[in-house]
């Protein structure tokens, strides 16, 4: 007997190990397919709950899909009712492998078909190991092998045992203590699919009749959302909405499985004779049914989790802190928004030191707040894009973000230049010299003209016109510093200035100037491909 429970627990951790590479393999293959996907198949629930049921299928992890869901939700790319109809999805696709391993596992000589696969995957994920995609193919193989190994040491095990098991001691249990059995074993072992698998072998080993292996199957169903719930503590809000949302189906879907478990078993019944199709369609069928109740509600629902789930965390970010660096297209996405985020808050901070904001006068404290707010975005955004690189990304994500770094580092120089001469603007502004405080007028204006035309480019969806107003934004800037060039010259020649303050006016005109053409280089690096954006920068 303790051969057997050997047996048994070695065919559980390789089943279990085989699902981990399955999973990282999978993801690998098909994860960017999937991700390109969800950007575009999502627009509405229905939609995202056929993304999410053929993602997980494909993939053989809901835990993954929902990362991605996640992952997307933070880049701002992914609306929560959208969001939900994902996460609602992956519930369903994550039955497709018990239909796979009901019709592979208990059907033929599993042996015969695993070792050929763990062997051709074993030494072509070696041989290949410099061909990442042919490697990870072979590798999903032995995968594949080492799963229906473990599934058929444990179905093995499961059959010799039977012998000491009172088969009618067990039958004076009520359903709900199988579920709780399950619940609290997949808990453990995070893993619903090793517990249907078990729940499959036990049944074909008619150990358990079919109604105690479909509370079995719905126990496994809650029990897997502790998995979501361990990993949102201390999450964002985010996070913690996606797995109250998990949860809620899970358990609402569960409750009503066992009240109606004999009526569905009786209508899988009519469909096939086979006890383990019977379960795999009756695991599918509440799922499918749970959906079907929930849809309806999606929009409100997720109203209800976003009232109920805010970030109660002190952070100047908006996007990058919800997301995982490990999901490159959500990221890249990600840094996008939160750059455009940046530039607002950069045009704020210079509309203070300006003087052009109600109250700026009483309220200069907030630019040396807002300051060292962008300071520590600028920081953050950094992390995270060399946190990206060291995920290996392709080329095409290494230039993106070599983009969006150097888009940052213009519109930094630009508000740095700007927090530089703070203090002359200030001397001007407050100077009983008239003649300066008409510079200061001066560069005030222009200022107010330069930061209006900018918020309106910024708002602008066509790339052409786009281009061409930053064009004459930067001609403009051009043309204005020239022309104080000239006058502060002029002025400096005929004494109408101090002597000592000439040098100061002649600063904060180059550095105005060279702070607005840093954020029209930032605007180009952000909106366009590396390719216009430097043929924009070339124009003189």
């Amino acid at each position: 007997m303790q051969h057997q429970w050997t047996l048994f627990a070695g065919g559980l951790g390789l089943f279990l190990l085989a699902m981990s590479f399955l999973e990282r393999g999978l993801t690998n293959l098909v994860g960017k397919k999937f991700k390109h996907s969800l950007k575009n198949f999502t627009s509405t629930p229905i939609r995202g709950i056929i993304a999410g049921t053929a993602a997980t299928a494909i993939m053989q992890s809901s835990s993954v899909v929902t990362l991605m869901v996640l992952a997307f939700m933070g880049a701002g790319i992914l609306e929560m009712h959208n969001a939900l109809g994902v996460i609602f999805g992956a519930n369903l696709g994550t039955t497709f492998t018990g239909w796979i391993v009901a019709t592979l596992g208990f059907k033929i000589d599993v042996q015969t078909l695993a070792f050929p696969l763990i062997a051709v995957g074993g030494v072509g994920g070696v041989v290949l190991a410099e061909r990442k995609n042919l490697s990870t193919a072979f590798q999903v193989l032995a995968a594949l092998g080492m799963l229906l190994l473990g599934l058929d040491f444990m179905k093995n095990s499961m059959v010799s045992l039977e012998q000491y098991f009172d088969l009618a001691a067990l039958q004076g249990y009520p359903l709900i203590i199988y579920a709780f059995f399950a619940l609290f074993f997949t808990a453990i072992i995070q893993s619903s699919s090793a517990m249907m698998m078990i729940t499959l072998t036990a049944l074909n080993a008619q150990l358990i009749d079919i109604h105690a292996a479909a509370a079995l199957a719905v126990g496994a169903d809650i029990g897997t959302t502790m998995t979501t719930l361990l990993g949102s503590i201390g999450g964002s809000a985010a996070k913690k909405q996606a797995a109250f949302a998990h949860i809620t189906f899970n358990i609402i879907t569960g409750i009503l499985a066992l009240t109606f478990l004999i009526p569905l078993i009786q209508f899988c019944m009519m469909l096939t004779a086979n006890p383990l199709y019977i379960l795999v369609a009756f695991h599918s069928t509440f799922n499918f049914l749970g959906i079907l109740l929930f849809l309806p509600f999606t929009e409100s629902f997720a109203r209800l989790l976003a009232k109920s789930f805010q970030s109660k965390r002190i952070t100047y970010l908006e996007f990058i802190d919800n997301v995982s660096p490990q999901i490159a297209e959500a990221s890249i996405v990600a840094i996008k928004n939160e750059l455009g985020s940046l530039i607002n808050k950069v045009i704020k901070c210079i509309k203070i030191a300006f003087r052009l904001e109600a109250s700026a006068i009483e309220n200069q404290p907030i630019f040396t707040k807002l300051y060292y707010e962008i300071k520590e975005i600028e920081g953050a955004l950094i992390t995270f894009m060399a946190r990206i690189q060291l995920e290996g990304q392709e080329r095409l994500t290494h230039d993106t973000l070599r983009k969006y770094s150097l888009a940052l580092s213009e519109l930094m120089h630009g508000i740095k230049g700007i927090k530089d001469i703070k203090h002359n603007i200030d001397t001007f502004a407050d100077s009983e010299n008239s003649r300066l405080r008409q510079y200061s007028d001066l560069f005030f204006e222009q200022s107010r003209d330069f930061y209006t035309n900018l918020t309106h480019i910024l708002n602008i969806v066509s790339e052409l016109q786009l281009y061409d107003e930053l064009i004459e934004l930067k001609k403009s800037n051009e043309v204005h510093y020239h022309d104080l060039v000239e006058k502060i010259t002029h002025d400096a020649g005929s004494s109408k200035i101090p002597q000592e303050e000439v040098a100061n006016l002649a600063l904060m005109n180059r550095e105005i100037y060279s702070a607005q053409k840093s954020i029209i280089n930032f605007v180009a690096d952000w909106k366009f491909d590396p390719v216009k954006a430097y043929d924009f920068q070339s124009i003189p």
